[in-house]
């Protein structure tokens, strides 16, 4: 376990952001390290770099401490892989395992052929050679709505889960809304809600249902109306059971949300082709019709 290596002299950082040179400190540095918690405090060495791919990337230390580690190994590497890279037990990347759902989420990790293995695309690396935060060949907008769809979904599932839920979920939620306010999808969204009772609530109620459809662990195309009030009167603290439930029964009186039994809502399939195309997602809408 080098903790010298860990906390010792801050390692010079370049003047501007170089999201692969800043990962590649993060790597050195972490290896063998055993990841003492002080790899995750202004202790650590390259702090600076973290810091500022922590600001750029608008992740946590410890995800960008995985991506640095996965990328060490060509973009391709198991739980087992990285455990013994970073000189630590399996068992505690274990605990990181939402930090890694959250990558997956963002697509910024992908499944590999193993339980627990995981992958960085090489579009994406070569996004990121150039600084770009999303992969080097996709549509801008259709990366910025699909990763601002993803980080939603992140929330949906850990609060549709019962995992935990969040006491600045409301922060969080207001956050992405307002990073993202220039996105294709967002901007679309609104406008089908322009004329509802609250076009606030409806956007949040479309963007859940959405987000659990195409980035739901579960990755299913209904919620539960119970699931509907919770999440929206913890986004929105003092949102009313009625007024939720009024703009509710105004997105399925117009047709962007379907009513079933018992007491599930989905969204529409012409919203949901829709929302496919913007994400860049067109080729799996049949395969999400199939699962909802």
């Amino acid at each position: 376990m080098n903790n010298n290596q860990v906390t010792g002299d801050p390692i010079p950082r370049r003047k501007n952001v170089n999201i692969i040179e800043d990962m590649a400190d993060i790597a050195q540095t972490v290896k063998g390290s055993g990841l003492p918690e002080a790899f995750f405090t202004e202790q650590c060495s390259v702090w600076e770099q973290m810091q500022a791919l922590c600001t750029y990337m608008d992740l946590t230390p410890r995800q960008i401490t995985i991506l640095a580690v996965v990328l060490e190994f060509n973009g391709y590497a198991s739980l087992r892989d990285m455990a013994e890279y970073i000189g630590c037990p399996v068992c505690r990347l274990h605990s990181k395992h939402w930090d890694i759902e959250f990558l997956r989420h963002i697509e910024y990790l992908k499944d590999g052929e193993q339980l627990y293995e995981y992958i960085i695309e090489p579009d994406l690396i070569a996004g990121w050679a150039g600084n770009r935060l999303y992969r080097a060949f996709q549509d801008p907008q259709e990366a910025i709505s699909n990763h601002m769809l993803g980080r939603i979904g992140y929330e949906v599932t850990h609060f549709g889960a019962y995992i935990r839920v969040k006491e600045n979920l409301s922060d969080t939620i207001n956050h992405y809304l307002e990073s993202y306010s220039g996105c294709t999808l967002l901007a679309y969204i609104q406008s089908l809600v322009v004329a509802s009772p609250s076009p606030e609530l409806g956007t949040l109620i479309l963007l859940m249902i959405l987000a659990k459809n195409f980035k739901s662990i579960f990755y299913e195309n209904r919620v539960c109306e119970s699931e509907v009030m919770w999440f929206i009167r913890k986004v929105i603290p003092d949102s009313t059971e009625s007024k939720i439930q009024e703009v509710v029964d105004y997105l399925v009186e117009v047709g962007y949300m379907v009513k079933g039994t018992p007491e599930t809502y989905s969204i529409s399939d012409g919203i949901i082709k829709e929302v496919a195309h913007l994400i860049g997602d067109d080729d799996d809408f049949t395969i999400n019709k199939s699962k909802s």
